[in-house]
């Protein structure tokens, strides 16, 4: 089951789901369900001040300022060795996949790699 939260839920959602479910991670969506952006461990501890009732949004905008964008997705129709690109330009341990119209079918682990590749080998 992929779990998720909307930009618009407050921070109090997504730390709540993340320890229920324990992910270290969970993509956050648009109003129409389409994907933004990934919310993480990291980005908790980034947090100046740590207020659950902000939206999850307004608290990726915190942790993140001044940082630079980057890519933390792949398509569904990736080739391995563009998922694997990808991972390593952006130093994120979790990409979110996504279709053509930008809705999250699941997310890839670094820990999800290593185990196919050490399956394929």
């Amino acid at each position: 089951k992929l779990i998720t939260v909307q930009a618009s839920d407050r921070l109090e959602r997504a730390m709540t789901l993340m320890s229920e479910h324990r992910i270290s991670g969970l993509p956050v969506l648009d109003e129409g369900g389409k994907f933004l952006d990934m919310y993480s461990d990291n980005d908790v501890l980034a947090l100046e001040n740590l207020d659950l009732e902000i939206a999850v949004g307004a608290a990726l905008e915190e942790a993140r300022a001044g940082q630079p964008a980057r890519t933390i997705t792949c398509s569904v129709d990736d080739p391995l060795s563009k998922v694997v690109a990808v991972f390593s330009n952006s130093k994120s341990t979790r990409l979110a996949c996504t279709d053509s119209g930008g809705m999250v079918k699941g997310v890839v682990t670094l820990t999800d790699l290593f185990k196919f590749l050490a399956g394929s080998s």
